[in-house]
C-alpha cells in the first residue's frame, strides 16, 4: 500500500512539473511576455445574437466554462461557424486564457498579422488555402474563438472575427 501511495505521489508531482514546463514552453513559443494589451480596461462580452451576419442564422447559444458559445449556419440544421466569447475577471486572466486555447492545437498557430489580419490585442489564425478558418484572439479581458466547423464548406471567419473585435 505504501508503494502505491508513493507511486501516486511521484506521478502527481511529475505531472505537475510537466504541465508547468509545458505552460512555460508555450509562453516562450508564443512570446507571451511581449504580448500587447496587458493594461487594457475591462469590457463586457458582446451580445453576438444581435450581430448581423449576411447569409447566416443563429442556430443556438450555450453557456459553459469556456464562455458563451454561439452556433451560426446557413440554415437551422447546418452549423457552419462556432464562436466562443468569454469575459475574464482581469486582462491577465484573458491572456492566460488565450494561451490555454492555443495549447489545444497540435501545431503552433501563426500570428494573424502574418496573414495581413490585425485582430484584438493579439490574435492567431489557421489559414487553409488562403481562407482563414480559425481565428483566436484576446482583446482586453475578452477571449474569442471563431472557427469554421464544416470541412466540406470552408468559410472564412475573418469578417466575423473582425466584427466581434470591433464590438469589444
Amino acid at each position: 500500500m505504501r508503494n502505491i501511495l508513493c507511486f501516486l505521489a511521484v506521478s502527481i508531482i511529475c505531472f505537475g512539473i510537466s504541465a508547468f514546463s509545458y505552460a512555460q514552453d508555450l509562453k516562450t513559443i508564443y512570446n507571451y511576455d511581449a504580448w500587447p494589451g496587458k493594461t487594457g480596461e475591462l469590457k463586457q462580452e458582446p451580445p453576438l445574437d444581435l450581430m448581423p451576419l449576411p447569409g447566416l442564422v443563429l442556430i443556438g447559444k450555450t453557456t459553459g466554462d469556456d464562455g458563451m458559445t454561439y452556433t451560426f449556419g446557413e440554415t437551422q440544421d447546418k452549423p457552419l461557424i462556432i464562436v466562443t466569447v468569454k469575459a475574464h475577471a482581469a486582462v491577465a486572466d484573458a491572456q492566460t486564457g488565450l494561451l490555454n486555447i492555443l495549447s489545444q492545437y497540435s501545431m503552433i498557430l501563426p500570428k494573424a498579422e502574418t496573414h495581413g489580419f490585425k485582430i484584438g490585442d493579439i490574435g492567431f489564425v489557421i489559414n487553409e488555402n488562403n481562407t482563414i478558418t480559425l481565428a483566436v484572439f484576446v482583446k482586453n479581458n475578452i477571449t474569442v474563438v471563431v472557427k469554421n466547423v464544416d470541412s466540406d464548406n470552408p468559410k472564412s471567419v475573418r469578417e466575423i472575427a473582425g466584427q466581434i473585435d470591433a464590438m469589444i
